[in-house]
């Protein structure tokens, strides 16, 4: 397990940190991490998939960037893909909830065959 607290390469918002703390609290989720994953999924034309999910367990590839009182757990496959990842949480009209924001999603070609642009 490697710490990170200065050279993140993922960044949480407080406002994001400030929801998964009120999650864990309501859920009685003491001593949890916030764990975020990727998968490049099959089209570049789609981008990766991302996934979060409470996590009390660590494996010992696992990087951890502590931020706002919070610990993100991600393993290694998933800190390459999320390198530059900012996740925020949006509460506005059309709904609330987390939003992954990646600056390396834009695709540069696809393939699939298809057209992604």
């Amino acid at each position: 397990m490697s710490i990170d607290t200065n050279n993140s390469t993922i960044t949480i918002t407080e406002k994001a940190a400030i929801a998964v703390q009120e999650m864990f609290a309501e859920k009685n989720l003491e001593g949890y991490s916030l764990r975020v994953f990727a998968n490049s999924g099959g089209c570049n034309c789609s981008g990766p998939q991302y996934g979060m999910a409470f996590e009390n367990n660590q494996n010992p590839n696992d990087a951890v960037f502590s931020q706002f009182g919070i610990d993100l757990v991600v393993d290694d496959i998933s800190a390459d893909i999320l390198s530059g990842a900012v996740i925020d949480y949006i509460n506005d009209e059309t709904g609330a909830g987390f939003k992954i924001d990646n600056p390396s999603d834009a695709p540069s070609s696809c393939g699939c065959g298809g057209s992604c642009g």
